[in-house]
């Protein structure tokens, strides 16, 4: 995708999980309006252990602290705290929960075992459930934030085709 950054610059991506370019999830994502972003960073064509310094300032990627639109100026971020999936199952120990015979989740069946967080995986009231769950134990993890659910949606107003013709150009 070089030669498309080179052209359009080191936009943020973005398309709904189950369309182009991952419309391998298409039905199987249950999540209302789940969003796939991409946000490129330094060194975007190689493995993060294969960055050098060299390749930073060539591939300089897209973040910087005041966006301005410039190619390798497209957007911001700041750390904003994280849960964890064991917090947000409500696992004390990882490991005592495997040795005690826990499975998170099983695809066949549809349900973990000594964990019920999972199941109904492709049940949209259920997806809806994990999603309140995730944003309650954030909020209450982080009190002096935004709450969640005041938060906006970034917009996905990402030009996945004028990209990807590049990109094909290219040969990937």
């Amino acid at each position: 995708c070089q030669k498309a950054f080179e052209e359009v610059g080191y936009s943020v991506g973005c398309n709904k999980a189950d369309e182009f370019p991952t419309s391998q999830w298409a039905g199987k994502v249950f999540y209302n309006d789940a969003t796939w972003y991409s946000l490129p960073g330094k060194c975007s064509s190689r493995k993060f252990s294969e960055h050098t310094a060299q390749c930073s300032l060539s591939e300089p990627g897209g973040a910087c602290a005041n966006p301005t639109g410039r190619g390798d100026c497209t957007y911001s971020y700041q750390a904003a705290g994280e849960i964890s999936i064991d917090e947000l199952e409500g696992i004390d120990s990882f490991a005592k929960f495997v040795t005690e015979g826990g499975w998170e989740y099983n695809h066949k069946t549809d349900h973990g075992v000594h964990m019920k967080f999972w199941d109904g995986m492709s049940d949209a009231a259920a997806c809806k459930s994990r999603v309140g769950r995730a944003a309650r134990l954030f909020d209450a993890k982080f009190p002096g934030d935004p709450k969640t659910w005041d938060l906006a949606n970034p917009p996905c107003n990402f030009r996945a085709n004028h990209f990807y013709a590049i990109a094909a150009r290219e040969g990937r």
